[in-house]
């Protein structure tokens, strides 16, 4: 940046001198002069800049995203970039390879065009496995589409995104389970009695509520993080279609060892058979996500938005009329924005 403008300085006080040093009848000559040596010192800033540049540097400006720092040498005014606040995306859907060999191409062609438009977004739902890209709309994401075929030679199918549904339990349940195995050698032995059930009102963290009431020794300390490991490891594929629990009480109250035969191992398996054999009895539920929807829509068109919203098993909470002015009646309301977000699961 320097560079380019000390030798700006040096080829405007160069032009000026061969301008008016020569004579009136070598004006046009020492013009077009002046134009050529414009040009090759605009040339040589273009190769100073560049010849400048700090080599310790380790990104460049034009890879830069916003909001980042930059510090010139003596570290004392930072250069910083005013971050910009993009809408969030409106539609998904999921992509996925004709064929398996242009896995790698679909990720490159995918990250390089999330890169370049900071409204389009990928992600992989760690659930379900599918790769779903999110863009301003039907006609953005054909755009995507189009994009991946003629630039980076990938054909892909598309679909909706798979709900992702959880599983929850509905009783709790007394369940003593005992893990043996004996194979000629050292075998496996574990004992425990669990109560399993839904997790208390006042406990929001989610994931498991692990309780431990194991009195006397029965079960060893050191076995205790493994039943708790067991559980934690089983809540993530559920009886009914292994979909994932989002929370679970669970009470140790007793059980039982053996000196030689039980390990870790041992109760971290006895724990994930307690869960299935539990579980079952639970009163299991598949559980949906439910989203929170607000429209804003004109008051000739209420009926119709309540209507739709009840054909697609939608609940009404709340509704609130605004009053506008008729001078800008129109302009306010002749649109409706609707916000999709997701609230909670529900059976």
């Amino acid at each position: 940046f320097l560079s380019f403008h000390l030798l700006h300085i040096v080829s405007t006080a160069v032009i000026f001198l061969i301008r008016y040093s020569l004579p009136r009848s070598d004006f046009i000559i020492g013009s077009c002069l002046s134009l050529r040596l414009q040009r090759f010192f605009f040339f040589c800033s273009i190769f100073f800049f560049f010849m400048m540049r700090q080599p310790t540097r380790s990104t460049p400006l034009y890879s830069s995203a916003a909001s980042d720092v930059y510090k010139r040498q003596d570290e004392t005014a930072p250069i910083v970039l005013e971050s910009m606040d993009f809408p969030e995306p409106v539609i998904g859907i999921a992509v996925e390879p004709k064929t398996q060999k242009d896995m790698d191409k679909l990720s490159n062609g995918l990250a390089k065009l999330a890169e370049e438009d900071p409204t389009f977004t990928v992600k992989t739902d760690e659930q379900t496995g599918q790769t779903v890209i999110s863009g301003m709309g039907e006609l953005h994401l054909d755009i995507i589409i189009d994009r991946l075929k003629r630039e980076f030679k990938v054909e892909c199918n598309q679909g909706k995104p798979q709900v992702n549904y959880k599983e929850a339990i509905t009783k709790t349940v007394n369940l003593r389970e005992v893990y043996k195995k004996q194979s000629g050698g050292r075998g496996k032995f574990a004992d425990i009695i669990v109560n399993i059930g839904p997790v208390d009102e006042d406990f929001t963290q989610g994931g498991l509520q692990f309780i431990d009431e194991v009195k006397g020794g029965n079960i060893p300390k050191e076995f205790i993080p493994s039943v708790q490991k067991g559980f934690t490891t089983a809540m993530k594929n559920g009886v009914l279609a292994g979909y994932p629990l989002d929370s679970l009480k669970v009470t140790l109250l007793d059980g039982s060892f053996h000196p030689v035969d039980s390990d870790q191992l041992s109760f971290e398996i006895c724990a994930i058979q307690a869960y299935k054999s539990a579980c079952a009895k639970a009163g299991p539920v598949l559980m949906e996500p439910i989203m929170k929807l607000e429209v804003v829509t004109p008051e000739e068109n209420m009926g119709d938005v309540i209507g739709d919203l009840n054909k697609r098993r939608g609940q009404v909470e709340g509704l609130s009329l605004i009053h506008i002015s008729e001078p800008t009646r129109q302009a306010e309301i002749s649109y409706a924005v609707f916000c999709l977000k997701k609230k909670k699961y529900k059976p």
